[in-house]
Protein backbone atom coordinates (compact mmCIF):
# COMPACT_ATOMS: atom_id res chain seq x y z
CA UNK A 1 0.00 0.00 0.00
CA UNK A 2 1.23 3.21 -1.37
CA UNK A 3 2.10 5.72 1.67
CA UNK A 4 0.20 8.77 0.31
CA UNK A 5 -2.85 5.97 -0.17
CA UNK A 6 -5.94 7.30 1.63
CA UNK A 7 -5.10 11.16 1.23
CA UNK A 8 -6.34 13.70 -2.05
CA UNK A 9 -4.16 13.27 -4.68
CA UNK A 10 -2.12 17.17 -4.68
CA UNK A 11 -2.78 19.12 -7.57
CA UNK A 12 0.05 20.61 -9.41
CA UNK A 13 0.69 23.83 -8.69
CA UNK A 14 1.88 26.53 -11.40
CA UNK A 15 5.09 28.35 -10.91
CA UNK A 16 5.69 30.64 -8.00
CA UNK A 17 5.65 33.83 -10.82
CA UNK A 18 2.33 32.43 -11.86
CA UNK A 19 0.33 32.62 -8.79
CA UNK A 20 2.00 35.47 -8.04
CA UNK A 21 0.27 37.89 -10.62
CA UNK A 22 -3.33 35.48 -10.64
CA UNK A 23 -2.84 36.72 -6.91
CA UNK A 24 -2.16 40.28 -7.70
CA UNK A 25 -4.81 40.58 -10.09
CA UNK A 26 -7.60 39.39 -8.07
CA UNK A 27 -6.32 41.84 -5.66
CA UNK A 28 -6.15 44.42 -7.86
CA UNK A 29 -10.12 43.69 -8.89
CA UNK A 30 -11.40 43.73 -5.73
CA UNK A 31 -9.24 46.68 -4.57
CA UNK A 32 -10.71 48.63 -7.57
CA UNK A 33 -14.26 47.52 -6.46
CA UNK A 34 -14.03 47.93 -3.05
CA UNK A 35 -12.54 51.43 -3.99
CA UNK A 36 -15.52 52.52 -6.63
CA UNK A 37 -18.17 51.40 -3.60
CA UNK A 38 -16.34 52.89 -1.16
CA UNK A 39 -16.16 56.50 -3.09
CA UNK A 40 -19.88 56.30 -4.07
CA UNK A 41 -20.87 55.95 -0.67
CA UNK A 42 -18.81 58.55 0.57
CA UNK A 43 -19.81 60.91 -2.14
CA UNK A 44 -23.36 60.05 -0.67
CA UNK A 45 -22.64 60.42 2.76
CA UNK A 46 -21.20 64.19 2.16
CA UNK A 47 -24.18 65.28 -0.02
CA UNK A 48 -26.10 64.08 2.57
CA UNK A 49 -23.91 65.96 4.72
CA UNK A 50 -24.23 69.19 3.12
CA UNK A 51 -27.81 69.38 2.25
CA UNK A 52 -29.75 71.27 5.39
CA UNK A 53 -32.41 69.20 7.13
CA UNK A 54 -35.84 70.55 7.76
CA UNK A 55 -34.84 70.60 11.16
CA UNK A 56 -32.17 73.11 10.19
CA UNK A 57 -34.00 74.77 7.32
CA UNK A 58 -37.18 75.21 10.56
CA UNK A 59 -40.67 76.06 8.92
CA UNK A 60 -41.81 76.20 5.46
CA UNK A 61 -41.01 79.56 3.41
CA UNK A 62 -43.38 81.73 1.52
CA UNK A 63 -41.25 82.78 -1.45
CA UNK A 64 -43.08 85.61 -2.98
CA UNK A 65 -42.59 86.76 -6.60
CA UNK A 66 -43.63 90.27 -8.18
CA UNK A 67 -43.20 91.66 -11.30
CA UNK A 68 -43.66 94.38 -13.67
CA UNK A 69 -43.69 94.62 -17.19
CA UNK A 70 -42.10 98.59 -17.71
CA UNK A 71 -39.96 100.57 -15.48
CA UNK A 72 -43.45 103.24 -15.21
CA UNK A 73 -45.08 100.58 -13.67
CA UNK A 74 -45.41 100.37 -10.58
CA UNK A 75 -45.28 97.19 -7.97
CA UNK A 76 -47.63 99.36 -5.17
CA UNK A 77 -50.50 97.10 -6.32
CA UNK A 78 -48.89 93.59 -6.04
CA UNK A 79 -47.70 94.80 -2.62
CA UNK A 80 -51.16 96.00 -1.27
CA UNK A 81 -52.50 92.46 -1.86
CA UNK A 82 -49.64 90.89 -0.49
CA UNK A 83 -50.01 92.69 2.86
CA UNK A 84 -53.94 92.23 2.89
CA UNK A 85 -52.41 88.19 2.69
CA UNK A 86 -50.21 89.06 5.92
CA UNK A 87 -46.87 88.21 3.40
CA UNK A 88 -45.44 91.75 3.90
CA UNK A 89 -45.52 94.02 6.44
CA UNK A 90 -45.73 98.04 6.38
CA UNK A 91 -42.38 99.26 7.29
CA UNK A 92 -41.07 103.29 6.78
CA UNK A 93 -37.54 102.67 7.46
CA UNK A 94 -36.74 100.52 4.32
CA UNK A 95 -37.20 101.37 0.46
CA UNK A 96 -40.25 101.14 -0.92
CA UNK A 97 -42.40 101.11 2.55
CA UNK A 98 -42.70 97.22 2.98
CA UNK A 99 -40.52 94.35 4.12
CA UNK A 100 -41.56 90.60 4.28
CA UNK A 101 -42.95 89.06 7.21
CA UNK A 102 -41.29 86.39 9.24
CA UNK A 103 -41.18 83.22 7.32
CA UNK A 104 -41.60 85.01 3.58
CA UNK A 105 -38.85 85.79 1.33
CA UNK A 106 -39.39 88.62 -1.47
CA UNK A 107 -38.32 88.42 -5.18
CA UNK A 108 -39.19 90.83 -7.49
CA UNK A 109 -38.33 91.24 -11.54
CA UNK A 110 -38.78 95.39 -12.35
CA UNK A 111 -39.33 95.86 -16.21
CA UNK A 112 -39.59 92.64 -16.90
CA UNK A 113 -41.80 91.62 -19.92
CA UNK A 114 -43.22 88.52 -19.75
CA UNK A 115 -42.52 87.02 -23.07
CA UNK A 116 -39.74 85.97 -21.29
CA UNK A 117 -40.75 82.37 -19.51
CA UNK A 118 -41.50 82.67 -16.20
CA UNK A 119 -38.01 79.87 -15.64
CA UNK A 120 -35.63 82.28 -17.34
CA UNK A 121 -35.99 85.48 -15.38
CA UNK A 122 -33.99 86.66 -12.80
CA UNK A 123 -35.93 86.49 -9.84
CA UNK A 124 -37.24 83.07 -10.26
CA UNK A 125 -33.92 81.95 -10.49
CA UNK A 126 -33.26 83.22 -7.24
CA UNK A 127 -36.25 81.18 -5.88
CA UNK A 128 -35.34 78.36 -8.02
CA UNK A 129 -32.17 78.36 -5.39
CA UNK A 130 -33.70 79.26 -2.17
CA UNK A 131 -36.34 76.87 -2.72
CA UNK A 132 -37.47 73.34 -0.71
CA UNK A 133 -40.07 70.96 -0.44
CA UNK A 134 -42.74 71.83 1.45
CA UNK A 135 -42.42 76.03 0.78
CA UNK A 136 -44.66 77.73 -1.55
CA UNK A 137 -44.44 79.78 -4.03
CA UNK A 138 -47.01 82.93 -3.98
CA UNK A 139 -48.09 85.42 -6.54
CA UNK A 140 -50.65 88.03 -6.04
CA UNK A 141 -51.71 87.47 -9.44
CA UNK A 142 -51.03 84.70 -11.96
CA UNK A 143 -50.46 87.02 -15.05
CA UNK A 144 -47.69 88.36 -13.38
CA UNK A 145 -45.74 85.02 -12.89
CA UNK A 146 -46.65 83.88 -16.08
CA UNK A 147 -49.27 84.77 -19.40
CA UNK A 148 -49.98 81.47 -21.75
CA UNK A 149 -50.68 77.65 -20.96
CA UNK A 150 -47.38 76.27 -22.13
CA UNK A 151 -45.55 78.86 -19.53
CA UNK A 152 -47.93 77.70 -16.21
CA UNK A 153 -47.43 74.10 -17.46
CA UNK A 154 -43.78 74.58 -17.25
CA UNK A 155 -43.79 76.24 -13.62
CA UNK A 156 -46.77 74.00 -12.10
CA UNK A 157 -43.98 71.15 -13.26
CA UNK A 158 -41.17 72.64 -11.63
CA UNK A 159 -42.88 73.33 -8.51
CA UNK A 160 -44.35 69.07 -8.66
CA UNK A 161 -40.68 68.22 -8.86
CA UNK A 162 -39.64 70.72 -6.44
CA UNK A 163 -42.16 69.29 -4.05
CA UNK A 164 -43.53 73.40 -4.03
CA UNK A 165 -47.02 74.47 -3.91
CA UNK A 166 -47.95 77.14 -6.01
CA UNK A 167 -50.73 79.88 -4.56
CA UNK A 168 -52.40 82.86 -6.46
CA UNK A 169 -54.28 85.25 -4.22
CA UNK A 170 -56.57 86.99 -6.51
CA UNK A 171 -58.38 86.09 -9.83
CA UNK A 172 -60.29 82.84 -10.53
CA UNK A 173 -57.45 80.59 -9.12
CA UNK A 174 -57.30 82.28 -5.37
CA UNK A 175 -59.56 79.36 -4.19
CA UNK A 176 -57.07 76.84 -4.87
CA UNK A 177 -54.90 76.19 -2.13
CA UNK A 178 -52.12 74.61 -4.68
CA UNK A 179 -52.47 74.94 -8.19
CA UNK A 180 -49.45 72.72 -8.70
CA UNK A 181 -51.56 69.83 -6.96
CA UNK A 182 -50.58 66.95 -9.40
CA UNK A 183 -54.26 65.86 -9.72
CA UNK A 184 -57.22 65.35 -12.55
CA UNK A 185 -58.88 68.14 -11.10
CA UNK A 186 -57.04 70.75 -10.56
CA UNK A 187 -55.42 69.81 -14.06
CA UNK A 188 -58.43 70.52 -15.97
CA UNK A 189 -59.51 73.76 -14.18
CA UNK A 190 -56.33 75.47 -14.40
CA UNK A 191 -55.91 74.37 -18.23
CA UNK A 192 -59.24 75.80 -19.36
CA UNK A 193 -58.89 78.83 -17.29
CA UNK A 194 -55.62 79.26 -18.85
CA UNK A 195 -57.08 78.28 -22.30
CA UNK A 196 -59.80 80.96 -21.82
CA UNK A 197 -57.82 83.99 -20.71
CA UNK A 198 -55.31 83.48 -23.23
CA UNK A 199 -58.46 83.43 -25.94
CA UNK A 200 -59.71 86.57 -24.57
CA UNK A 201 -56.43 88.27 -24.83
CA UNK A 202 -56.09 86.95 -28.26
CA UNK A 203 -59.06 88.11 -29.23
CA UNK A 204 -58.55 91.52 -27.92
CA UNK A 205 -55.08 92.19 -29.78
CA UNK A 206 -57.21 90.63 -32.99
CA UNK A 207 -59.58 93.13 -32.59
CA UNK A 208 -57.77 95.86 -31.87
CA UNK A 209 -56.05 95.61 -34.98
CA UNK A 210 -59.28 95.79 -36.83
CA UNK A 211 -59.77 98.63 -35.49
CA UNK A 212 -56.93 100.40 -36.23
CA UNK A 213 -56.61 99.26 -39.65
CA UNK A 214 -59.77 100.78 -40.13
CA UNK A 215 -59.41 103.88 -38.77
CA UNK A 216 -56.15 104.44 -40.40
CA UNK A 217 -58.74 103.27 -44.33
CA UNK A 218 -60.41 106.34 -43.03
CA UNK A 219 -57.61 108.88 -42.46
CA UNK A 220 -58.37 108.88 -38.54
CA UNK A 221 -55.50 107.07 -37.09
CA UNK A 222 -53.37 110.01 -36.23
CA UNK A 223 -52.78 110.32 -32.61
CA UNK A 224 -53.78 113.01 -30.51
CA UNK A 225 -55.10 116.05 -32.18
CA UNK A 226 -53.50 119.24 -32.30
CA UNK A 227 -53.46 121.87 -29.43
CA UNK A 228 -53.53 125.12 -31.64
CA UNK A 229 -55.27 124.42 -35.15
CA UNK A 230 -57.85 126.26 -36.90
CA UNK A 231 -58.76 129.61 -36.50
CA UNK A 232 -56.23 130.33 -33.52
CA UNK A 233 -53.00 128.48 -35.41
CA UNK A 234 -53.61 130.99 -38.18
CA UNK A 235 -54.01 134.34 -35.67
CA UNK A 236 -50.50 132.41 -34.34
CA UNK A 237 -48.94 132.17 -37.51
CA UNK A 238 -50.29 135.77 -38.48
CA UNK A 239 -48.67 137.28 -35.50
CA UNK A 240 -45.11 135.38 -35.97
CA UNK A 241 -44.69 136.66 -39.30
CA UNK A 242 -45.47 139.89 -39.30
CA UNK A 243 -45.60 141.25 -35.90
CA UNK A 244 -42.41 138.60 -34.85
CA UNK A 245 -44.18 137.79 -32.00
CA UNK A 246 -41.97 135.03 -29.84
CA UNK A 247 -43.03 131.38 -29.40
CA UNK A 248 -43.34 131.93 -25.39
CA UNK A 249 -45.69 134.73 -26.23
CA UNK A 250 -48.06 133.10 -28.65
CA UNK A 251 -47.79 130.05 -25.86
CA UNK A 252 -48.96 132.20 -23.80
CA UNK A 253 -51.62 134.30 -25.64
CA UNK A 254 -52.99 130.79 -26.70
CA UNK A 255 -53.12 129.04 -23.30
CA UNK A 256 -50.91 126.27 -25.06
CA UNK A 257 -47.63 124.77 -24.71
CA UNK A 258 -44.50 125.96 -26.37
CA UNK A 259 -44.51 122.62 -28.51
CA UNK A 260 -47.79 123.32 -29.61
CA UNK A 261 -46.77 126.62 -31.25
CA UNK A 262 -43.91 125.10 -32.25
CA UNK A 263 -46.23 122.36 -34.23
CA UNK A 264 -48.42 125.48 -35.63
CA UNK A 265 -45.74 127.14 -36.96
CA UNK A 266 -43.37 124.04 -38.54
CA UNK A 267 -43.03 125.43 -41.67
CA UNK A 268 -41.96 128.56 -40.57
CA UNK A 269 -39.16 128.17 -38.36
CA UNK A 270 -35.60 128.68 -39.63
CA UNK A 271 -34.12 125.54 -40.75
CA UNK A 272 -37.74 124.22 -41.81
CA UNK A 273 -37.69 122.74 -44.97
CA UNK A 274 -39.35 124.70 -47.97
CA UNK A 275 -40.61 122.71 -50.85
CA UNK A 276 -39.15 123.96 -54.55
CA UNK A 277 -41.80 125.77 -56.55
CA UNK A 278 -43.67 123.77 -58.66
CA UNK A 279 -42.79 123.96 -62.20
CA UNK A 280 -45.13 125.14 -65.00
CA UNK A 281 -44.64 123.31 -68.51
CA UNK A 282 -45.21 125.21 -71.58
CA UNK A 283 -47.90 123.80 -74.00
CA UNK A 284 -45.81 123.44 -77.30
CA UNK A 285 -46.90 125.67 -79.98
CA UNK A 286 -49.02 123.80 -83.20
CA UNK A 287 -47.88 126.59 -85.08
CA UNK A 288 -43.78 125.73 -84.86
Amino acid sequence: MSELEGFPTPVAQPPGDARKTDTEGRSASLSGSFRRQFDDRFSRQVERACRPSRAARGAPLQHVYSRSSTASQSLLRQRHILTEAGLLVRAEDVTGGFRPAAGVKLYEDPATTSKIPALQRPAFGKVAAAAHPGDTLTVSELFRLCRDLSDIDAVRSWCQARGVALRVLSGPLSNFADLAANDATTDLIVNVLIAVGQFQRDLQNELTGEGIAAAEAEGRYRGRPPALSGTPAEEARTAYLEQGASIAALARAHGVSRVAVRTALTDLLPGALVPPPARTIEEPDDDR
